[in-house]
């Protein structure tokens, strides 16, 4: 797993974490980049995406479970690389492991 140092390189601009709802859904940019999904207070999936915005509306339309969610936009091409790394910090606690989507390294 690469360090913090190199992970907020690779960012462009981070969101706050919002509650997940349709006005701030709105806030969203529609650019490329690394999402997560909170239940709670814990972070539950971790998901790229090259629009951002139509990605997470897609999830909220499709009443996936989630109470609070946070975006990264990314450099091009940055997206893998800090999915990765996100879902290998909280992969014990990510649905991400459930549905069979680690990557290995």
């Amino acid at each position: 797993m690469m360090g913090e140092k190199c992970m907020t390189r690779r960012i462009k601009r981070k969101g706050l974490r919002w509650v997940a709802n349709q006005k701030n859904l709105d806030e969203v940019p529609k650019s490329s980049g690394v999402y997560c999904l909170y239940y709670y207070g814990k972070r539950r999936y971790v998901g790229k995406s090259k629009n951002i915005q139509r990605r997470l509306k897609r999830h909220y339309r499709n009443n996936v479970a989630f109470t609070e969610f946070t975006w990264y936009e990314t450099e091009r091409g940055q997206r893998h690389g800090l999915e990765r790394d996100l879902i290998d910090k909280d992969f014990d606690e990510l649905w991400n492991e459930i549905a069979g989507h680690r990557r290995e390294s």
